[in-house]
């Protein structure tokens, strides 16, 4: 009840909006290959790669393979934050405004 589980599908050349969140995610790649920017830096992943997004960074993914759909499965402590009321998200439109989420 305090861990929070899920899976993200990125199509062939497909780019996430930017998003930040109080909570902190953990990334494991179960398939294909890209890059994920946060807080303005740019880290290259793969298969099997794992990374860690920390709380309230700015963050998008892209998968860089052309050909082939990327799978990013996901761990966040977003439950447990949403419990004691410390959970916020924001993203960004396709304009650049910064809008609440959930």
């Amino acid at each position: 009840t305090t861990l929070g589980y899920g899976a993200q599908l990125l199509r062939p050349g497909e780019a996430t909006r930017p998003k930040r969140e109080t909570a902190s995610t953990l990334y494991c790649v179960l398939a294909g290959r890209g890059e994920t920017e946060v807080a303005g830096q740019t880290f290259a992943w793969a298969e099997n790669d794992i990374f860690v997004v920390p709380g309230h960074l700015w963050r998008h993914h892209l998968n860089a393979d052309p050909d082939n759909a990327a799978v990013l499965y996901s761990v966040s402590d977003a439950p447990l934050l949403r419990k004691i009321g410390h959970y916020r998200a924001q993203g960004r439109t396709a304009a650049g405004d910064v809008v609440a989420l959930d």
